[in-house]
């Protein structure tokens, strides 16, 4: 899903001032917004459950200093330790139960931040913040379509005990 401008600028600034050099994108698609923006990061690792999408972008940008792409199913599979785990419009495409799963992924990642989607006071999967996820409020959170309420928010994964 593409992306305003005012978005790709807020999302540099968030992840200049978090100091966010790796990132795995859980969802990644086509890469269609985050195309322009990638290079900012040591490491990108573009996540996605549809082989022909990741085989697409591993022939397109794979060739970039540190880019990886990835078949997974980030409700299953182990994700890695990067500095920020995107999900952005992640949610929406899963019911609860996978979003739990999702979500239990993150955390056991290692992770330092989860930047997500979120709708406040929309029904689940879609506000993070209410039943059955009840996260935190974001430690930031800006505007990803004004007009439908949707913030892209950042969570502070907490760490695991070994």
């Amino acid at each position: 899903m593409g992306a305003p401008a005012h978005f790709i600028d807020q999302f540099r600034q968030l992840c200049r001032f978090l100091d966010i050099s790796s990132l795995a994108d859980a969802g990644c698609g086509d890469l269609e917004w985050m195309e322009g923006i990638s290079r900012q990061f040591t490491l990108y690792i573009g996540l996605d459950r549809k082989e022909l999408v990741t085989a697409q972008n591993d022939r397109l940008y794979g060739r970039r200093q540190g880019h990886f792409f990835a078949c997974r199913d980030v409700a299953r599979d182990p994700l890695p330790a990067v500095d920020a785990i995107l999900c952005r419009d992640l949610f929406a495409e899963n019911d609860p139960a996978a979003v739990s799963d999702i979500l239990a992924n993150v955390k056991a990642s290692g992770s330092r931040y989860m930047l997500a989607s979120t709708t406040p006071g929309a029904e689940a999967p879609l506000d993070l913040t209410a039943a059955p996820f009840n996260l935190p409020l974001p430690l930031m959170q800006f505007a990803e379509e004004p007009a439908s309420g949707k913030l892209l928010g950042a969570w502070l994964i907490p760490r695991q005990d070994p």
